[in-house]
Formats: structure tokens, C-alpha cells, sequence
């Protein structure tokens, strides 16, 4: 009986432990840094050409993926607008992909928060979800040369962040305005 004990109590440890290490592990991407980033084709609205991520022709591209419902989704695009403006001068062009339903209101959403980069929509991310999957929740691709996937956050990008900044501006020609931090 006492082996019966002992063996079932190493279990539970063992399960513990291994659920402890799987909540602290990040989120894994389909996308990882070093791959090239998959075609990616935004239908455009009715008399306008699809956007193509390919196209898209600047030192740093940050692709951030989002869904306005989601929690902390209104926080990371102010987060990624705090980049863009201190950014933008010296070439980085910011990319938002809404992957919110066809009837939601994402325009007034982005205005009411201030968003002045490109954002397209793809409803329910059927053009993502071919290269890039269907995000769970809030990412962010930084492309480089070539539109190299340089560096993949998941859940957040903090424009305070030294680390972020860093991985950034390395992609950057240097001079121009980099703006004020905020």
C-alpha cells in the first residue's frame, strides 16, 4: 500500500512540476524568428488591390495581429503606435492585420484610440491563418531584410522596453528623428 502511496504522490509531483513549466512557457507561433515570412495577400475592399505583405518595401516591418475583443488588445496597439511614432521617421513602416468578425466596427475602435498606422482587416483570419495560423491572442512579427522574421512576440510589445527598442533600431538606418520617448 505504502508503494501504491508513494507512486501515486510522484505522479502528482510530476504532473505539477510539468504544468507549472507548460502555463510559464511561451506561446508558441507557427512562424519562429530566422524563417522567412510566409506570402501573405489582404483581399482589399471592392475596388482596391489586395495588399500584399511582399510589397510592402521598408528597413523594419512590424506585422502585429490582433483582435479588438481580445483583453489587452486595445493597450498593445497604443503600445505599437508609441513605436511606430518614434520609429516612423527613420523607416519603420507598422503593419495591423484585425482579424475581427465581418460586423464589427474596427475603424472606430483604431480612431477612438489614436491608431495612425496601416491596418487591413481579415475577418476571422482566413488569409493569415494559411502562412501565419490564426493568433490566439496579440502577435507581432518584426521582418527585416529580405522580410526576415528577425524577432516574434506573443502577447505584448512594450515600447518602454530597452530589449525591443534595440531590435528595432538595429534594423534602422541610423539618423533621422527618432522621436521623443514616451
Amino acid at each position: 500500500m505504502k508503494a501504491a502511496s508513494a507512486a501515486v504522490a510522484a505522479l502528482v509531483a510530476v504532473a505539477l512540476v510539468l504544468g507549472v513549466w507548460y502555463a510559464k512557457a511561451p506561446r508558441a507561433t507557427r512562424v519562429k524568428a530566422g524563417q522567412a515570412a510566409p506570402p501573405l495577400e489582404i483581399p482589399g475592399v471592392p475596388g482596391r488591390p489586395p495588399l500584399r505583405l511582399a510589397e510592402v518595401q521598408a528597413p523594419a516591418v512590424l506585422l502585429v495581429l490582433f483582435d479588438t475583443r481580445w483583453p489587452q488588445a486595445g493597450a498593445q496597439l497604443l503600445e505599437t503606435e508609441r513605436l511606430y511614432r518614434r520609429y516612423v521617421q527613420r523607416g519603420l513602416r507598422v503593419l495591423g492585420v484585425a482579424v475581427d468578425d465581418p460586423g464589427k466596427d474596427v475603424a472606430s475602435v483604431l480612431n477612438n484610440l489614436g491608431i495612425t498606422f496601416t491596418v487591413v482587416s481579415d475577418p476571422g483570419a482566413r488569409a493569415l491563418s494559411v502562412g501565419f495560423g490564426a493568433p490566439p491572442a496579440f502577435e507581432a512579427y518584426l521582418l527585416g531584410p529580405g522580410q526576415a522574421v528577425e524577432v516574434v512576440y506573443v502577447d505584448d510589445v512594450d515600447s518602454r522596453s530597452r530589449l525591443v527598442r534595440e531590435q528595432i533600431e538595429r534594423l534602422l538606418p541610423e539618423g533621422g528623428a527618432a522621436g521623443s520617448p514616451r
